[in-house]
């Protein structure tokens, strides 16, 4: 039966299995494809995996995908994208490096592992993503630490990043985030997409050791929340204060009237600032 959507009409999985191990996309180090996420000085990444969490009324249909990846290419670094919608990817389609989706699940369930290492590395993606609730900061589950370690073995051992997408049940808990941030450095995390929320009667000393651990981390982040929070209020709070290398956003970007100009936005408060990590 042929697939009445179009933008279905063809997967693009590589099924010539015997060289794609010896591509040069194979073989750039992690150094090499952690560059290959950047514009400029910042790391701008854009979110499109929701269906996943949300089901369909927070997701992004294969043709909006296409659409959002066109208007935004040469302004962001970067798409999570999950296998689904990967593989569906022609070339010619996108010029923006695909960061797959590798763990997961619906809201509130519990987050196992959905794609491979060597899926990625057949869609040639850039680096690989896992998402993860840490409750008030704390560590996961024994058995999902172990699985997460395995995952992240095998992705170092192939040189692809792996971004820690990190869920937390109250972004104002600076303390929290701090936790969540340090438990995703010792876990293996190259990147962290993390929300922190600096309220007005916030303490300098939270918001210091806050800063303090993102400066001695990996890239972190900013993750965007619901649409409707003050999305550039918080972006310029994490660029300036906390440090912040960059953002990774989903529905604030693909639910808006306008995509680009809230990216350009983003991209103006990180443009301007100079006090991120070199």
């Amino acid at each position: 039966m042929a697939l009445e959507n179009e933008s279905y009409s063809h997967c693009h999985y590589p099924s010539d299995l015997g060289n794609w191990q010896s591509t040069e996309e194979a073989l750039e180090s992690t150094e090499q494809r952690v560059r290959k996420l950047k514009v400029g000085d910042f790391f701008p990444l854009l979110a499109m995996d929701h269906g996943l969490t949300y089901g369909v009324e927070q997701s992004v249909e294969l043709a909006r995908v296409k659409s959002l990846l066109q208007i935004c290419s040469g302004q962001i670094g970067g798409v999570v994208l999950t296998f689904g919608l990967a593989k569906h990817l022609a070339p010619d389609e996108n010029d923006v490096p695909v960061i797959l989706q590798c763990f997961g699940g619906p809201l509130e369930s519990e987050k196992v592992q959905l794609a491979s290492i060597d899926q990625a590395l057949r869609l040639k993606a850039t680096a690989v993503s896992l998402q993860l609730t840490l409750t008030s900061g704390r560590p996961p589950a024994s058995a999902l630490t172990r699985e997460i370690g395995r995952f992240v073995a095998s992705a170092y051992e192939h040189h692809l990043p792996v971004l820690f997408m990190v869920g937390l049940d109250d972004p104002r808990n600076l303390r929290a985030v701090a936790n969540a941030i340090r438990i995703s450095q010792e876990m293996g995390a190259d990147f962290i997409k993390v929300r922190a929320v600096v309220a007005e009667a916030e303490t300098s000393e939270n918001v210091e050791t806050l800063a303090t651990t993102v400066k001695q981390a990996p890239p972190v982040l900013l993750s965007g929340g619901v649409v409707g929070s003050d999305l550039m209020a918080e972006a310029d709070v994490a660029a300036r204060r906390l440090l912040f290398r960059g953002y990774c956003i989903g529905r604030n970007i693909f639910q808006a009237r306008d995509p680009l100009s809230v990216v350009s936005g983003l991209n103006r408060i990180w443009d301007t600032t100079r006090d991120t990590k070199p």
